[in-house]
């Protein structure tokens, strides 16, 4: 199946992080900038529904199959 990478890209459609003070650091950010906030969850929602759809996911898995 896609890896998350494939789907979304992190940093503009995915808030992630690798410590907890990176996760401390982001929470407090997104949760005073509004704008910053929405857009990332605008941008997060319209790649989901374009690449990330029940069809996509039955076409990947039978490619995967060999189907």
């Amino acid at each position: 199946l896609p890896a998350m990478g494939d789907i979304v890209e992190p940093g503009k459609e995915l808030i992630v992080f690798s410590t907890p003070a990176e996760l401390r650091h982001l929470v407090e950010y997104y949760a005073q900038d509004d704008a910053a906030r929405l857009t990332v969850v605008d941008k997060g929602y319209d790649a989901l529904v374009t690449k990330h759809r029940t069809l996509h996911r039955v076409k990947e898995m039978l490619r995967v199959m060999g189907l």
